[in-house]
């Protein structure tokens, strides 16, 4: 095994949770190379309390608490480059044979920078969500789940265990220091690994338990706004939509074509390519920075839907996807009349649509306002608004059969709940509570 560096940054309200995480590592990883180093960023540790007979543990006191980024271009200098470094939250807790399984994908993936684990805690694409109940039970059978040497390509893993070659180390210029947050400096050296021809993998095998209390921030903070500047872009998104990916239907190992309209970054298709190994998977982006970043991972073109002129022959297309894409559009309807040339028959558009008739939305409504957001259901790029009738009505007209349309809901408060009681007494009677619950719908509609 490469030597193992195992980077455990604590800060306040995770030191309880450093004994636990470095017990694992002991029981685990002591007959592996690896040496711990625990960073004390602003957490005021008390080293003696962390005595590790049998495993190589450093400690560093930052002396303060320091944005992400700049404690890592501090530390990392202080350590060997000739070793791969893991960043390890405190409340993760290795499962066996899991720095064997990173260990064991870097030799099998020459070509990877950085390789993301596998968790209770972490849902990512298709990553493994577990219903074990102790970190006991995961321990006992994940043993026996082990050796199945499965991983995914991704654009960036969540933070929480991430393993980072020493190749990609001595490659890439260091860590962002405008970059606070550990989730934001994940995404930004992801981006900037694939800029340097590295892959980034999910190992299936690399399972580590997170702990009571940990929690995954993926929220859009000053990170976010400082990253879209960074690489040219409104908005980007490197976590795949499951909701598209899982609407698609044909067997695993089927020849199918898919064509994504605002494809983003890539990440829907880099999963679709993942899970149909001989499907085609091509996409058309607005943004030149996003479709040069897509182009890295799948096949992606730069261009406008709305000039009905991408590069594709007629009858090209098992299956066309929408995500959140046709609220923005100046002419939604005459988009999906463009898209029956490039379906095949018996194709599929397959498309995530804002519901305006959302519950909040009419609460606003009801109080005189209509304010647009920086993103959600009145996301102020939006330029046409659609309801459960609206999506029905569009694709009949533009002769499409809807196949189905599933409603995708998030949890709503008492008065909500109380708000759409009294909005049904008053509304039409083919009107269902569903149409108020509904954040978004998923439409598929079959090209006959």
């Amino acid at each position: 095994m490469n030597p193992l560096y195992i980077l455990i940054t604590v800060v306040p309200g995770s030191e309880a949770f450093v004994p636990m995480c470095i017990k694992g590592l002991r029981l685990f990883g002591k007959s592996e190379n690896i040496h711990i180093v625990l960073v004390d960023n602003g957490a005021g540790l008390q080293p003696e309390a962390y005595v590790c007979p049998d495993v190589p543990l450093s400690y560093i006191d930052m002396e303060g608490a320091y944005p992400f980024g700049e404690m890592l271009r501090q530390i990392i200098p202080l350590l060997e480059t000739d070793h791969d470094l893991l960043l390890l939250s405190p409340y993760m807790v290795c499962v066996p044979g899991s720095l064997t399984a990173f260990q064991n994908a870097l030799r099998h993936y020459p070509h990877a920078g950085v390789l993301g684990c596998t968790s209770n805690g972490i849902r990512v694409g298709r990553q493994h969500v577990s219903d074990y109940a102790t970190y006991e039970d995961a321990v006992q059978k994940r043993i026996s789940a082990f050796s199945s040497g499965a991983v995914h390509r991704m654009i960036a893993p969540l933070d929480g265990g991430l393993y980072i070659s020493r190749d990609l180390l001595q490659t890439v210029d260091g860590f962002d220091l405008e970059l606070g947050s550990e989730s934001g400096v994940v995404e930004d050296l992801c981006i900037r690994a694939a800029e340097h021809g590295f892959d980034v993998y999910c190992v299936k095998d690399a399972f580590f338990w997170a702990l009571p209390g940990f929690r995954i921030h993926v929220g859009r903070g000053a990170d976010w706004n400082y990253l879209e500047k960074k690489w040219g872009m409104h908005y980007f998104n490197t976590i795949p939509n499951l909701y598209l990916v899982n609407a698609i239907t044909a067997p695993k190992d089927a020849p199918i074509h898919v064509l994504e309209i605002g494809c983003d970054c890539g990440a829907t298709l880099l999963d679709i390519q993942d899970i149909y190994p001989n499907a085609t998977v091509c996409g058309a982006e607005l943004n030149p920075s996003a479709a040069a970043i897509a182009n890295r991972y799948v096949t992606a073109c730069e261009g406008n839907i709305e000039h009905y002129d991408l590069p594709y022959p007629e009858d090209s297309f098992d299956y066309i996807i929408f995500g959140d894409v046709l609220e923005h559009l100046r002419d939604p309807y005459e988009t999906i009349r463009y898209c029956k040339k490039l379906l095949k028959h018996g194709g599929a558009i397959i498309s995530s649509i804002p519901n305006l008739m959302h519950v909040s939305v009419m609460k606003e409504l009801l109080n005189g306002t209509f304010t647009y957001q920086e993103t959600g259901l009145l996301d102020r790029t939006h330029i046409h608004f659609f309801t459960q009738k609206e999506i029905l009505r569009m694709f009949l007209i533009c002769g499409y059969q809807t196949e189905s349309l599933s409603s995708i809901q998030h949890p709503l408060s008492a008065d909500e709940e109380d708000l759409i009681d009294w909005l049904l007494q008053r509304s039409g009677s083919d009107v269902t509570r569903e149409m108020y619950q509904t954040f978004q719908y998923l439409c598929i509609a079959r090209n006959p």
